[in-house]
């Protein structure tokens, strides 16, 4: 599965680094979107950003396997795809399957 993050860019700080940061501006908080996911939808969405901005192509993307993910988290394998689908839904993220 390939997740995509859109607007990547706002969340992209000092993007030239070695190792490059996550900007967490304040109004993410403010965002009804993120506001009404749960507390660990939330983590998985900041997890989502971390593993964004490691990729050396900086455009967004994640495709860690489903175990790490729920991991980030703190939840089973099989409620991950319950809380993807649920920021997906927000628009937080996009989701695409590959085959």
């Amino acid at each position: 599965m390939l997740i995509t993050i859109p607007d990547f860019d706002q969340y992209l700080h000092y993007g030239d680094r070695k190792v490059p940061w996550v900007k967490l501006p304040r109004k993410l908080f403010y965002d009804a979107r993120f506001r009404s996911v749960d507390d660990a939808e939330r983590v998985l969405f900041l997890g989502l950003l971390v593993f964004a901005v490691l990729r050396p192509d900086g455009r967004g993307l994640v495709e860690e396997p489903g175990e790490v993910l729920a991991a980030l988290c703190l939840q089973a394998p099989e409620e991950l795809e319950a809380s993807l689908a649920r920021l997906e839904k927000t628009g937080l993220i996009r989701l695409e399957n590959r085959t």
